[in-house]
């Protein structure tokens, strides 16, 4: 949610469907840098809760946020001689239940309202424009929109505050309903809340597509940012590590298609965006499942492992219950009459001392001369005859 207080006179209000829009995010662009911001945390009901004698402000949903006055939640501007606009920007999640039912969006607003639809394509839907009326100033209106894809599709609603009461009420119905748009106390008089209508209540409107926060350290944050860089390459006037989304929110970028402090595409090569000494970076794997080989390294984020041979590099093979690249796995590996330390999985010239030719023992893999009687044993030393001792092959 994003406010800023009309500094214009009250005739520069857009009073057409044609410009309502346009005109109004031009001027929060033109003022963005003294627009006050929120997240907004309650059901879809809002109210400077003026009552003159009249309970305009109160909308038809009375007392129903518990915490907030009668009439609903503030505005960011309650002073009822403050002309204001305001602009809600976020992804409306439409679940699979919500498929192919026909849903009645209906506002309870004073003084205007306009609610937009965008697909993945970024084509936009008008469902509401009402601009500000003259001696209509508090109205309700309704409309109806079907969805042939679940997932989170972007809305923006642009409303307007002139003078006296202000209130904007946003909900929703699934179910029969003839959509209308009337001023608030024309007969018949058709509440939104009698009508089978619900608030909409904040868990249906995201600030990214992922669902998390765009701001995990401060959750009542939120930026928006200038549609025409909404979905861009680049960080779109959002800072490092961000980029304007396509609900046009400032987001982290945290997806392999915008990634890191530039916000660029992660590449085959890595094609994970993962978060890397606190920062997102694209990385090759965060886990054994993102490798063909199996195996992830987890503090290079790189897959090491192997499945068969021929993963591994030259003079390397795959052991294959542990999905590593190793020397030798079988003394059929190693060259040159060497032998495969099944520890180490390295090749070495012996394991034991049968490994060793006549007259050698084996001391730390390697084949050294029988010099000692307690090495006068089995094979290692040509078992020695009975009453000699263990010597070096040659004199000296």
């Amino acid at each position: 949610m994003a406010s800023n207080v009309w500094t214009r006179t009250v005739a520069e209000f857009p009073q057409s469907q044609t410009t309502y829009s346009d005109n109004l995010n031009a001027y929060m662009e033109e003022n963005s840098a003294t627009r006050m911001t929120s997240v907004l945390r309650s059901a879809f009901d809002l109210s400077n809760n003026l009552n003159d004698g009249r309970v305009l402000s109160y909308g038809d949903f009375v007392n129903v946020v518990t915490t907030c006055a009668q009439g609903g939640c503030p505005f960011h501007y309650n002073n009822p001689n403050v002309r204001f606009v305001s602009r809600f920007r976020g992804f409306l999640n439409v679940t699979p239940d919500m498929v192919g039912r026909v849903l009645h969006f209906g506002f309870y607003a004073d003084d205007a309202i306009s609610f937009v639809l965008f697909d993945r394509s970024s084509r936009r839907y008008d469902v509401v424009i009402r601009p500000p009326e003259l001696g209509a100033a508090t109205r309700r209106t309704t409309n109806s929109v079907t969805f042939n894809q679940s997932g989170l599709y972007p809305v923006e609603l642009l409303y307007v505050q002139i003078v006296e009461h202000s209130a904007l009420e946003f909900a929703v119905l699934d179910g029969t309903f003839t959509d209308f748009d009337a001023p608030a106390n024309n007969p018949p008089v058709v509440p939104l809340s009698s009508a089978g209508f619900s608030l909409v209540q904040p868990t249906k409107l995201f600030q990214t597509e992922t669902g998390r926060p765009s701001f995990p350290s401060n959750l009542d944050q939120c930026v928006q940012c200038n549609r025409q860089f909404a979905n861009q390459p680049g960080n779109g006037s959002c800072g490092p590590s961000y980029y304007c989304n396509a609900a046009a929110l400032c987001a982290p970028c945290d997806t392999a298609l915008l990634c890191g402090d530039t916000c660029s595409p992660c590449g085959p090569t890595a094609p994970i965006c993962a978060t890397v000494n606190g920062q997102f970076a694209c990385v090759q794997c965060t886990q054994n499942s993102d490798c063909g080989t199996g195996r992830c390294d987890l503090t290079t984020n790189t897959c090491t492992g192997c499945l068969r041979d021929t993963d591994c590099g030259s003079g390397q093979v795959c052991d294959e219950p542990n999905f590593t690249c190793v020397q030798c796995t079988g003394d059929e590996n190693c060259p040159n009459g060497q032998v495969c330390d099944p520890t180490s999985n390295t090749c070495a010239e012996c394991n034991q001392d049968t490994d060793c030719d006549r007259g050698l023992r084996c001391s730390n893999h390697a084949c050294v001369l029988c010099d000692s009687n307690d090495a006068c044993a089995g094979n290692s030393c040509n078992c020695c005859p009975n009453g000699t001792q263990c010597a070096a092959p040659t004199p000296g």
